[in-house]
C-alpha cells in the first residue's frame, strides 16, 4: 500500500500521473495540471467491464475516476482488478443517493457536488465522502449595457416539475421574461450572455448548474436561500442574490431591475468569483488534493458484484434502467444471501402471493435475521400487501423483541404502517429523494414510503396525512406534495386559520403568488371571526417577517378601498 502511495505521489510531482476518467468533464483541466488522461465516453445505460475495456489494456492507470452521466446510467464492472485508487464523483446526489450509497461502496472515494451531503452520504454507510462542488465556465465579462434581456429563465418544464411550471408563469405574467427550454449548452450560454438577471431554480435544495452557469456568463443570479450550501461558492447581497419565497423574489427583481448600476455590480463580483475560483481547473487541483490521500482498499469480485447487482435494482424499480425482472432477479440469485438480498428478492417477488410465502414463511421458522430492520420492514408489507396482518405483525413483533423492545399490537394494516414509519423516522430513514415510491408495485423503504402506504390504505386518513406534514414541511423540494396535504386538510378543518397560514406561506415557496396572497386574505378573515387577528399577525411574524410587512401594507391598501379582506 505505500508503495502504491509513494507511486502517486511521484508522478505527481513528476507530472506523469495516469489517469482513467469515465465521462470526465475534468480530462482537459487535468491534462493541464500535467497529467495523462485516458477519458472513456461509453454510451450511456450499460454495464461497463473496465478491467477487459481495450482502450484500458496497457494504460496502467494511477488513478480511476468515473463521473456520474445524467440520464441512463454507466455502470462500472471490474473495478476491484485495479489496484490504484477509484473515485465516483456523484453529480446528482440529491436525486440519487438511493444508489448512490451501494454504487459508491465499490469506490475508494466517493464526492458530492453538494455539501450537505457528505455527511448524509456518509450516515448512509459510504465511509470516505468529499465535497467537491460544479463548476463554471471561462468567459469574457460583457457590460450589461450590452445585454438584450432584463431576465431570463433556461430550463425544461415538465408535469414532474411543478414548482419550476409555477415559477415560469409567474416570471412571464409579473416581468414578460424571455424563457427558454430544449435548447443547445452553446445557445444557452449565449442567452445567458444576453441576460441581466437571471432567477434560478432547484428541485431538492441543490445548487444546480444553472448557478454556476449563469454566473459564468455575468448574469446576475438569484438563488433560493441555500444556507450553508450557497454561503461558501457565492456571498449572498455581494457575488449573488438570494430569496425565500416568491414576494422575496418579485422585490429583489422589482429593486434591480430599477438600480441596474448596482445589479451590473453584483452581478461582476459573481462573475470574477467563477474566474477566480470556480473553474474546471480549481476543481481538479481540489480532486487531485483528495486522491493523494487515498489509501486503496481490497475489495472482492463478490462485494464489487452485490453492490453493482444492488444499484441495478433501484435504477430499475425508479424506471431508469430497460431491464428485464426474470434477469436481475437471475443476477440476485448468484450473489451470497444475506439480509439486503433476501429483502431485494422478496422486493422483486412481491406481487405473486405463493412465491412472497415461499420466503416468508421459512424466515419466521428460521428466525433468519431477526434484528434486521429493513429485512423485517420488506416481510411485514410484503404480507400486508396480501391482506395477511397476522402474518405481518409477526415480523414487526419480532423485530421489536430482538432489540430489546416491548410489543405494540398493530390492530389494522394502517396501524402497523404507522408503526414502521415511526420506527424508521427514529433510525433517521425519512425519505429517499428523487425515487417515484409506487405503493401499488413497491414495498416501502424510508418513513414517508410507509406513510404513502398508509394512505393508499385509507386515503384521506387524517392522521396519517399530519405525520407526512410533520415529516416533510422542512424539506426543501416538497412543496408540490406539501400544497396536496396542506390543502386537503384546510378543507376537512376550514376553521383552522393556522394550517391556513402554513397553506399560504408554502404557495409563496412555491411560486404561486396569486394562491398564496389569497390564502393568506382567507386565514386572515377566519382569525378574524375568531378574534385571533392579533395572533394571527403575531405568528405571521415568527414565521415570516418579510411577508408579515407586505401583508400588512396589503390590509391597509384593502381598507383604503373599502373592501373586505
Amino acid at each position: 500500500m505505500l508503495n502504491t502511495v509513494n507511486k502517486y505521489e511521484s508522478r505527481t510531482r513528476n507530472h506523469e500521473l495516469r489517469i482513467l476518467g469515465i465521462h470526465l468533464s475534468l480530462a482537459r483541466a487535468l491534462e493541464e495540471l500535467g497529467a495523462k488522461v485516458l477519458n472513456l465516453n461509453p454510451p450511456p445505460g450499460e454495464l461497463l467491464d473496465l478491467s477487459h475495456h481495450p482502450n484500458v489494456q496497457g494504460f496502467n492507470p494511477d488513478l480511476v475516476i468515473q463521473q456520474e452521466n445524467l440520464g441512463p446510467r454507466t455502470l462500472l464492472l471490474g473495478l476491484e482488478h485495479f489496484s490504484c485508487p477509484k473515485i465516483f464523483w456523484s453529480i446528482d446526489t440529491h436525486l440519487n443517493s438511493f444508489w448512490h450509497k451501494f454504487y459508491g461502496r465499490n469506490f475508494d472515494l466517493v464526492l458530492t457536488t453538494q455539501k450537505g451531503w457528505v455527511e448524509k452520504l456518509q450516515v448512509l454507510g459510504l465511509e470516505k465522502v468529499k465535497w467537491l462542488p460544479w463548476f463554471g465556465i471561462k468567459k469574457e465579462w460583457k457590460d450589461f449595457s450590452k445585454r438584450k434581456y432584463d431576465l431570463s429563465f433556461v430550463g425544461r418544464v415538465t408535469a414532474h416539475r411543478p414548482a419550476r411550471k409555477w415559477l415560469v408563469e409567474f416570471l412571464r405574467q409579473e416581468f414578460k421574461a424571455h424563457i427558454a427550454q430544449n435548447i443547445e449548452f452553446t445557445r444557452m450560454l449565449d442567452i445567458y450572455r444576453q441576460t441581466k438577471l437571471a432567477p434560478n431554480e432547484a428541485i431538492a435544495g441543490e445548487v444546480n448548474f444553472r448557478t454556476f452557469e449563469a454566473a459564468s456568463c455575468g448574469a446576475l443570479v438569484l438563488n433560493q436561500d441555500l444556507g450553508d450550501e450557497i454561503t461558501p461558492l457565492f456571498i449572498p447581497g455581494k457575488e449573488t442574490l438570494v430569496f425565500e419565497h416568491v414576494l422575496e423574489l418579485r422585490e429583489l427583481i422589482k429593486f434591480y431591475l430599477c438600480h441596474q448600476t448596482h445589479a451590473e455590480t453584483i452581478a461582476r463580483a459573481g462573475w470574477e468569483r467563477i474566474q477566480n475560483n470556480h473553474l474546471a481547473i480549481h476543481r481538479a487541483q481540489k480532486l487531485l488534493h483528495y486522491a493523494k490521500g487515498i489509501s486503496p482498499k481490497a475489495q472482492s469480485e463478490q462485494q464489487a458484484f452485490k453492490n453493482i447487482v444492488l444499484s441495478l435494482f433501484f435504477l430499475w424499480q425508479n424506471q431508469a434502467l430497460a431491464l428485464d425482472k426474470k434477469d436481475l432477479i437471475d443476477l440476485f440469485l448468484k450473489l451470497p444471501i444475506d439480509p439486503e438480498v433476501l429483502r431485494g428478492l422478496i422486493e422483486l417477488h412481491a406481487q405473486d402471493e405463493k412465491k412472497t410465502k415461499s420466503f416468508l414463511i421459512p424466515i419466521l421458522e428460521q428466525k433468519q435475521y431477526d434484528f434486521h430492520l429493513g429485512l423485517n420492514l420488506a416481510c411485514s408489507f410484503a404480507a400486508l400487501k396480501h391482506n395477511d396482518l397476522p402474518l405481518a405483525r409477526q415480523f414487526w413483533h419480532r423485530y421489536l423483541l430482538s432489540n430489546g423492545r416491548k410489543l405494540k399490537p398493530a390492530s389494522t394494516p394502517l396501524q402497523l404502517s404507522l408503526f414502521w414509519a415511526k420506527e424508521l423516522t427514529r433510525k433517521g430513514e425519512i425519505f429517499r429523494i428523487g425515487l417515484r415510491f409506487n405503493p401499488r408495485n413497491m414495498l416501502p423503504r424510508s418513513a414517508l414510503e410507509c406513510l404513502i402506504y398508509a394512505e393508499y390504505l385509507g386515503p384521506q386518513n387524517k392522521e396519517v396525512l399530519n405525520e407526512i406534514l410533520n415529516l416533510i414541511q422542512n424539506q426543501k423540494g416538497q412543496e408540490p406534495l406539501l400544497l396536496q396535504i396542506q390543502s386537503h386538510l384546510s378543507l376537512i378543518e376550514p376553521e383552522n386559520w393556522r394550517l391556513g397560514l402554513d397553506l399560504a406561506l408554502t404557495n409563496l415557496k412555491a411560486f404561486r403568488l396569486g394562491q398564496g396572497l389569497e390564502e393568506l386574505l382567507l386565514a386572515f378573515e377566519t382569525a378574524q371571526k375568531m378574534n385571533k387577528a392579533d395572533v394571527f399577525l403575531r405568528r405571521l411574524k415568527k414565521k415570516d417577517a418579510t411577508v408579515k410587512s407586505f401583508f400588512v401594507q396589503l390590509l391597509q391598501q384593502i381598507k383604503k378601498q373599502g373592501l373586505a379582506p
